[in-house]
């Protein structure tokens, strides 16, 4: 996966925020800010704008970000409640179990190659391992399960972020010459 000229120079003009919070905030509110002026667009329609005028690297990092702000504050059950996991957006509202928006950041996760190591075979794994089973009341049932895969999650974190810091700066900085 590599970022777009169009990504390269949205990121690159915002030379202070790059300082004060870095690479992959910068790419997650370039989204932000055009999803506060389409406030009619759901979570899904703007990363589908996104892609499309910026690239898969771009939404890849607004999925991973967006994954690690919902449960790094609330759990795994607040990434599903919020409507994260299956893109609709909305507290509370009625989400699909299924999560098709998460199952696109596996892929893309998948995809990125950010390296092959313990920390991103981890991730991985909790990434694949989350799933939603709800009763017939639509409350969460597996409640227990999800707790465990956040305490896996909030184990690795740090050098995770850390580690996606690095890759979408070594991404927006890489020339044509290195993608060959």
């Amino acid at each position: 996966m590599k970022a777009t000229d169009a990504l390269k120079y949205a990121v690159l003009q915002r030379s202070d925020e790059l300082e004060a919070d870095g690479y992959h905030q910068s790419i997650m509110n370039i989204m932000y800010e055009q999803w506060q002026k389409e406030d009619a667009m759901s979570y899904n329609d703007i990363l589908n704008w996104f892609e499309t005028t910026y690239g898969s690297l771009a939404k890849f990092a607004v999925l991973i970000g967006k994954y690690n702000q919902q449960v790094c504050n609330g759990g795994h059950i607040q990434y599903f409640h919020n409507g994260y996991a299956d893109g609709e957006g909305g507290f509370m509202s009625d989400h699909d179990p299924s999560s098709p928006l998460h199952s696109e950041l596996i892929s893309l996760y998948h995809k990125a190659a950010i390296g092959d190591d313990y920390l991103i075979h981890e991730v991985y794994s909790i990434l694949q391992d989350f799933e939603i089973e709800l009763d017939e009341d639509q409350e969460i049932e597996n409640l227990s399960y999800l707790n465990d895969i956040d305490r896996r999650y909030f184990h690795v974190t740090d050098p995770f972020i850390n580690r996606l810091e690095h890759y979408f700066e070594m991404k927006i900085q890489e020339t044509d010459d290195e993608q060959l």
